[in-house]
């Protein structure tokens, strides 16, 4: 089954999330890219948000959010939800748990992630 994925990241997930877009793409999934570029600095709820926003209102399936930790870009795109009012209590718990993880970008690990 291809899914339908918007992916974003800070700069210190970019390299990480290359290689997710890469892998997904090769896999038959229909991924958007929502930034950033490059490894410039900025800030992630920049290119966290749209990512949350896109999945509350049903334009992608799952959403993949990338930074230096992962804690803070999970904390955003959950927030957002609880903000959208397009989740019930189930539904959001079930969506923070398996649709939305942020992921540590700085691990190092990459392959191992992706197996």
């Amino acid at each position: 089954m291809t899914m339908k994925i918007a992916i974003g990241s800070d700069h210190a997930g970019f390299k990480y999330k290359s290689i997710i877009v890469d892998m997904l793409r090769s896999e038959g999934h229909e991924v958007m890219d929502m930034g950033t570029d490059s490894e410039q600095a900025v800030d992630y709820p920049l290119f966290i948000r749209p990512v949350a926003e896109a999945v509350a209102r049903g334009e992608y399936d799952r959403g993949i959010v990338l930074g230096g930790s992962g804690n803070g870009e999970a904390i955003v795109a959950c927030n957002h939800a609880c903000d959208s009012g397009r989740f019930d209590g189930f539904r959001l718990r079930k969506w923070r748990v398996r649709s939305r993880r942020g992921l540590r970008g700085t691990t190092g690990e990459h392959d191992q992630h992706c197996k």
